[in-house]
C-alpha cells in the first residue's frame, strides 16, 4: 500500500541520518536518566538466537506491551 501511495517511511537509524546519531543519543540518554523518558519493555522473555523468530512473531501478533528484546548476553554467558 505504501508503494501504491508513493509514501515512504524514514527512521532515525537509517544510514543517511548517521550524522545525527550522537546528538540524539545524548539527548535520549539525558531524558531517560532524568526520568523524563520512560522506556517500556515487553515482559515476555526471549533469549538466544533460537528466540528471534518467536520474538518477531510476538511483535507482529499485536500482543507486545513495549519493546520486544532478545537477550544474547545471558544466553552466551550461560553457555561458556
Amino acid at each position: 500500500m505504501l508503494l501504491f501511495k508513493s509514501a515512504s517511511v524514514e527512521g532515525f537509524f537509517l544510514l543517511h541520518f548517521a550524522r545525527k546519531f550522537k546528538q540524539h543519543l545524548r539527548k535520549l540518554t539525558h531524558l531517560s536518566r532524568s526520568g523524563q523518558l520512560k522506556i517500556a519493555l515487553d515482559p515476555v522473555p526471549f533469549a538466544g538466537i533460537g528466540a528471534v523468530v518467536p520474538a518477531v512473531e510476538h511483535l507482529h501478533s499485536g500482543k507486545s506491551q513495549g519493546k520486544v528484546v532478545v537477550s544474547f548476553l545471558d544466553h552466551l554467558q550461560s553457555s561458556l
